[in-house]
């Protein structure tokens, strides 16, 4: 049996045996094969840890194929950060449990440090994302930490710790600054929470800028004026492009950080 067949054969195993020992074995040979022989081979292989930490019934064996997934990138970067950097960012956004989104937002500050270009992106995307959008506060409140996380790897800080020092939260700061411009064009209860969102975080990340006061005590204000608009209505032309002017000031003054 070539390498390429008893990769097939543990490709199969893993997703179709109805033993659990079986499957766990078979993604553990997986695992051992990476790089496979060919550029195909080792695509098998990471195809198939990724459809098991997504979609596996068992928690140990969604846990064991992200943990190999990871092993299959620290081992070769370049050849596994396509599938490795969209699955982790789909399990982060989508897993059907917690714990599993959780792991994937602390794989994907891991992967981050060690890839480049448009992953990068994607994963600080993902991130920014899920500290503003996640359902769970938990994920929320992981996602913050660990792109705070990046933010300090870029800027030579300390970072890695659970309690999120380290790092100016640059990225996350120019994406709520985005949020809140977004939703100028939706309800004014949309536009007023993700108000609410940069006036508290431009609050607990100051900046050595001349215009930092300013964007801060336009976001308070800014807050005050939308408390008062009705939930359902939607916010007048005027209001909107003030919105919209003052969510670009903060923007322009995290990306001067960056």
């Amino acid at each position: 049996m070539t390498t390429s067949d008893a990769i097939g054969a543990h490709r199969e195993t893993a997703l179709d045996s109805p033993y659990s020992r079986d499957r766990e074995e078979a993604i553990e040979e997986l695992a051992r094969a990476f790089p496979g022989p060919s550029e195909a081979d080792s695509r098998a292989i990471l195809e198939t840890l990724r459809d098991v930490a997504l979609d596996a019934t068992s928690t140990s064996e969604r846990e064991l194929a992200r943990e190999k997934l990871l092993a299959c990138f620290e081992e070769d970067p370049d050849a596994a950060a396509g599938v490795v950097v969209p699955a982790l960012c789909e399990l982060a956004r989508s897993g059907k449990f917690k714990d599993d989104q959780i792991a994937a937002v602390d794989a994907l500050r891991r992967v981050g440090q060690n890839v480049s270009g448009a992953h990068v992106e994607t994963v600080r995307e993902t991130l920014a994302d899920l500290a503003s959008d996640a359902t769970s506060e938990d994920v929320r409140s992981r996602a913050r930490r660990r792109l705070t996380d990046l933010d300090a790897d870029d800027s030579g800080g300390a970072s890695g710790s659970d309690d999120g020092g380290g790092g100016d939260g640059s990225y996350l700061g120019i994406s709520l600054a985005e949020h809140l411009q977004n939703a100028a064009a939706e309800s004014a209860e949309a536009c007023r929470k993700r108000a609410v969102e940069l006036r508290d975080y431009v609050a607990d990340h100051q900046v050595d800028d001349d215009a930092y006061d300013e964007v801060r005590e336009d976001l308070d204000a800014l807050v005050e004026q939308l408390d008062v608009v009705p939930t359902g209505d939607e916010l007048g032309d005027q209001r909107r492009e003030r919105v919209e002017r003052i969510a670009e000031r903060t923007k322009r003054l995290y990306q001067r950080e960056r």
